[in-house]
């Protein structure tokens, strides 16, 4: 007779009751996966013809797409509001399917529930912020730098704006935290790559942060590729979570991880002290 594999040491954690959310869970992370898919795929092009519209725009480029500054923009912006809303509807929607059927060891509900909060709030802190009139162009100048007073992001409904980033922001290192919840229940091993993107992602809010107070055109490019290869990081260690659940509910992953989970309640051998001070008994 199989042993069936438990997640903890409790009757509750066996995989025979379990198996199904864990895979609820995986296809989850995938929806999740096909949102920054959607962002990648329309909102970053939307974002590339605005900017270039509005600060980088040469006679070449007008050339060879026929097409003029302003209706760039306006194609740029459509793309852009839409691959944010779609991207970010299936994102959240994957979030909502994961926190129905995640465990709560490691506190894994929880880190979801306060990210799905902060996304939402994300998403109410912006509408509100274009429906008080904020200009998301004057955030930058005519050069394409940031704007040099961190005041003007503390103004008006462009604090808005400044609070739709931080909930954002705060959505992303909360999710990241259910990854490494994920990781404590089935591949404890991987959970030094999470950590690692963890704080890098604390260095870069750190630099975005003297970045705001003291702008410089060339450390706002270094700071920018750096959170291009912590967003990659974090995609990539969504998509390794989905292979940790897939080979954690093998038949090979459930013996390694019963032999894991009961391995500690073995009986171990008495220590030097012990048996120097109190008399064993050998039978």
């Amino acid at each position: 007779m199989d042993t069936p594999l438990r997640w903890n040491s409790s009757v509750s954690g066996e995989v025979g009751t379990v198996s199904g959310k864990w895979n609820a869970v995986r296809d989850g992370l995938h929806r999740v996966l096909v949102g920054y898919c959607v962002w990648v795929l329309l909102a970053g092009p939307g974002a590339a013809l605005v900017w270039a519209s509005q600060c980088r725009w040469s006679p070449e480029i007008l050339h060879r797409i026929s097409m003029s500054a302003d209706q760039a923009s306006g194609v740029g912006w459509g793309l852009l509001a839409v691959g944010t809303t779609l991207g970010y509807l299936i994102i959240l929607a994957g979030q909502a399917q994961c926190l129905r059927n995640s465990s709560s060891r490691h506190g894994a509900k929880e880190f979801l529930f306060s990210g799905m909060l902060a996304g939402m709030a994300s998403a109410v802190s912006l509408v509100g912020a274009v429906a008080l009139g904020a200009d998301v162009n004057r955030l930058l100048l005519d050069d394409g730098t940031p704007a040099r007073s961190f005041l003007e992001l503390t103004q008006g409904p462009s604090v808005l704006l400044l609070a739709s980033a931080l909930f954002l922001l705060t959505n992303f290192l909360l999710f990241t935290g259910f990854l490494r919840a994920v990781a404590n229940c089935v591949a404890p091993s991987k959970l030094t790559w999470v950590a690692s993107m963890f704080w890098v992602a604390v260095f870069l809010i750190g630099g975005t942060a003297g970045l705001a107070i003291t702008p410089q055109a060339e450390v706002g490019l270094w700071l920018a590729a750096g959170w291009g290869v912590c967003w990659l990081w974090h995609a990539l260690l969504v998509r390794g979570a989905r292979h940790w659940i897939e080979s954690a509910l093998s038949p090979r992953g459930r013996e390694a991880e019963r032999r894991r989970v009961d391995e500690p309640q073995r009986s171990k051998p008495y220590s030097g002290l012990h048996r120097h001070i109190f008399p064993v008994r050998r039978d």
